[in-house]
């Protein structure tokens, strides 16, 4: 959807740029365009709500954290606009509670990476010429899926939520590269999430348990998930 010269934030009026976020209703019909403040701000009321954390969130609460830790702290307030200025600092207390969850998450997908990816995972998926493959695991159901030397590990309880979405590098290192640049496959981290603390961490916690991961081929996907 295309802005018109000078729409503005239904929520806010602040002038829309080049961001936004459209609201749609559950036939598609659009009900309001926002901006990334107000968008964010949703995601906080939410998190108030229901402790769960979304993708969008995660991202704003890490971005939270740099800014309060290695910007703000040193008196550089000039390297973000002011509305995000203002809006890290009215929600500080909030968005770093949000960001050291997204911490301690990522110190268990780097278990996982460490235990199951790049062990065996990896070649597993370097070898195969399937592009999508699934795996049950305790009630979770464990989706991995990629392209473009990118691979994407989605473990979900549910047909939606709550879910982790893992990120990882398929490279595999020549001994020159390991000379000239070190070991750069060690390099994952959480793509996606829609689940609270609790909900992240037991499912990680349940793939971190396993001795291995069986997948197998899913033919129904032929290429990043599409």
């Amino acid at each position: 959807m295309e802005l018109t010269p000078g729409q503005k934030c239904n929520r806010c009026s602040r002038l829309l740029e080049n961001t936004y976020s459209t609201v749609y209703n559950k036939e598609g019909e659009v009900l309001e365009i926002i901006c990334p403040i107000c968008n964010n701000i949703e995601y906080l009321d939410d998190y108030r709500k229901d402790g769960i954390i979304q993708t969008r969130l995660m991202t704003e609460a890490s971005m939270a954290h740099y800014y309060h830790t290695e910007v703000f702290s040193k008196g550089d307030y000039d390297r973000v606009r002011h509305e995000y200025f203002e809006f890290y600092l009215q929600n500080k207390k909030l968005l770093m509670e949000v960001a050291a969850s997204v911490q301690e998450i990522h110190k268990l997908v780097n278990q996982f990476e460490n235990k199951h990816w790049l062990p065996y995972l990896k070649k597993y998926w370097n070898d195969s010429k399937d592009r999508g493959h699934i795996a049950e695991l305790d009630g979770t159901t464990i989706l991995m899926w990629g392209s473009a030397g990118r691979v994407l590990i989605t473990a979900q309880q549910g047909e939606i939520a709550p879910e982790v979405t893992m990120i990882f590098s398929d490279y595999v290192a020549s001994p020159d590269d390991i000379k000239k640049y070190g070991d750069m496959t060690s390099r994952g981290g959480i793509q996606g999430i829609s689940a609270t603390k609790k909900q992240a961490i037991d499912i990680m916690e349940t793939l971190n348990k396993a001795k291995n991961i069986k997948f197998k081929p899913k033919k129904s996907v032929t290429m990043a998930g599409l």
